[in-house]
């Protein structure tokens, strides 16, 4: 059974062998024809996806220098702009510390003056109570002296009751004929 299997085989073979060579004769222009078409496509397809590969590279690369020198641009704009800001943030604090320290010395100058005013105040006040106090120690004095000085000349001008009394009781008496006058001598 082997022979024959073999056989079958190399028969198998031969008739295979034969149709493409019957195949060939029939189609082999064709096929070339095809094949050669089918290889050029093939090449200028390759050369096509190459050349959109290298275009695309390009491209690709000139975007990334593109967004890379924005980026650049734009940090170097963020940083003169960060700049920008503290040194306008450092001129404002130096500019709100002189401010604080020229409001410090008003303050102290205006305690300083507003105490000196006081102390001024309070001499003027006491040497004007002194001089009304003087003043008015003075007026007493006058008053009280003037007042003494008229009670004086009033009790020196005036009678005493005592006096008055016995002056009515004299009159009285020598109204009524009651008092006879001594007589005086006149030598």
């Amino acid at each position: 059974m082997k022979a024959k299997e073999e056989i079958d085989v190399v028969a198998a073979k031969e008739t295979a062998d034969d149709v493409d060579k019957i195949r060939d004769i029939l189609f082999g222009v064709q096929v070339r024809d095809f094949e050669k078409k089918f290889a050029q496509l093939e090449e200028r397809f390759g050369k096509e996806v190459e050349s959109l590969r290298e275009e695309t590279r390009e491209k690709l690369d000139k975007l990334g220098e593109y967004v890379h020198k924005e980026v650049n641009s734009l940090t170097d704009k963020v940083y003169e702009e960060q700049d920008l800001r503290g040194d306008a943030i450092r001129k404002l604090t130096d500019v709100a510390q002189a401010t604080d320290r020229e409001l410090q010395q008003q303050i102290s100058n205006l305690d300083e003056k507003t105490a000196k005013n006081e102390t001024d105040l309070r001499s003027q006040l006491l040497g004007q109570s002194k001089t009304l106090s003087d003043n008015l120690q003075k007026k007493h004095d006058e008053i009280m002296s003037s007042f003494e000085k008229e009670a004086d000349e009033l009790r020196d001008e005036k009678a005493d009751r005592a006096a008055l009394a016995d002056l009515f009781t004299e009159m009285a008496m020598r109204l009524n004929g009651e008092l006879k006058i001594p007589e005086t001598n006149n030598e």
